[in-house]
This record gives C-alpha cells, structure tokens and sequence, in this order.
C-alpha cells in the first residue's frame, strides 16, 4: 500500500482542490491520512470546556469543508 508523504496534494491546505497534480496514488493514503487528522481535531474539539459557536461550530465547518472538498471527487469510486 502507498505511504503517506509531505507532497500528496490532497493533505495540503486549499480552497479548491488542485486537480492537476492529483494521482490515483494520493487518493486512498490520503484520504486515511486526512480522516486521521480529523478525528484528532475531533477528539481535541471535544475537550472544549465552554462550548460557543466561534469555539465549536466554526472549527467544526472547518474540518468538514476539508473533507468534502476532497471526497467529492473520489465519492463515486
């Protein structure tokens, strides 16, 4: 199975996914990768002692953006 690395497009940061550079090997490592990081901004949203909208809902909206920018292109394979 493919490794995760530093140049796998979809662990980078963007508004819009970079096509271009994007391979068939980045989408699984990557995904996993991207779940992995997103279940342990989870569990670190989860400790909020004084749940508020900018502390909870905001990062939240964040996180999922992350993943449907990048599933939505695989979501049918």
């Amino acid at each position: 199975m493919p490794t995760v690395s530093d140049d796998n497009p979809l662990l980078k940061n963007f508004e819009f996914p970079p096509f271009d550079p994007i391979d068939a090997s980045h989408v699984h490592p990557g995904m996993r990768a991207l779940l992995k990081k997103l279940d342990s901004d989870l569990v670190e949203l989860k400790k909020i002692v004084e749940p508020s909208w900018p502390k909870v809902v905001e990062p939240l909206e964040k996180m999922m953006d992350r993943l449907s920018l990048r599933g939505r292109k695989w979501s049918s394979c």
